[in-house]
């Protein structure tokens, strides 16, 4: 009997890479030459690991720093994550889908839907995150929609997520830019809350231009 293979998966648990990691596990059920270890990478937490120990990797690569030390390591590897240009990293694996495709799937389901006001919220610095936006955007210009466009700073890689400034940006840009008004309720009955300088102004201060 062969010796089996020690495959290390790298990624996180939760969120997205829940569904990736079940759909891994599911096809290691029938490789019984395969061993999985899951680790949940978290700050510092790469450098400690001896890739020696290993015959394979799974891994969701955000950094440039995190491909060079998988490098490193010497053993075929499998890029899951789409965060980076794929050309920067040509000596692996990779995994993908069709962004551009998703963005424009999206606006199509929209627009079967009779909506005419379009909003793209996206992450910055993520390539994936810009194909999409780019597909969302030009199957909405083949009929005359330009559509609001939001990008947040994206998450911590791994871990949990903590409080940030995106929140707040998030309500400040809904009530300036999203085409709607907030219905209030009160004991004196209901009233439309009407747009305020101050809203524009809470918006302005995120600016970077």
């Amino acid at each position: 009997m062969s010796k089996a293979k020690r495959i290390l998966l790298m990624m996180g648990r939760h969120g997205e890479w829940h569904e990736l990691v079940l759909g891994i596990a599911d096809y290691a059920l029938h490789r019984p030459d395969w061993v999985l270890d899951v680790v949940a990478p978290g700050p510092g937490v790469i450098e400690t690991i001896d890739g020696s120990d290993w015959d394979g990797v799974i891994t969701h690569m955000n950094t440039l720093d995190t491909y060079r030390t998988v490098r490193e390591w010497g053993i075929p590897t499998v890029n899951t994550s789409q965060d980076l240009p794929l050309a920067d990293m040509p000596d692996i694996a990779h995994t993908a889908v069709d962004n551009e495709l998703i963005g424009h799937w999206v606006a199509q389901y929209y627009l079967e839907r009779g909506l005419s006001q379009f909003a793209f919220l996206g992450w910055a610095g993520h390539i994936n995150s810009q194909q999409r936006r780019r597909g969302f955007c030009d199957h909405l210009a083949e009929r005359a929609i330009s559509p609001a466009l939001l990008e947040l700073e994206a998450p911590p890689i791994f871990g949990p997520v903590e409080r940030s400034d995106n929140d707040q940006i998030l309500i400040d840009w809904l009530k300036t830019k999203a085409p709607f008004w907030k219905l209030e309720e009160t004991t004196d009955g209901t009233n439309w809350v009407e747009a305020k300088e101050s809203d524009d102004t809470a918006a302005d201060r995120w600016n970077k231009d």
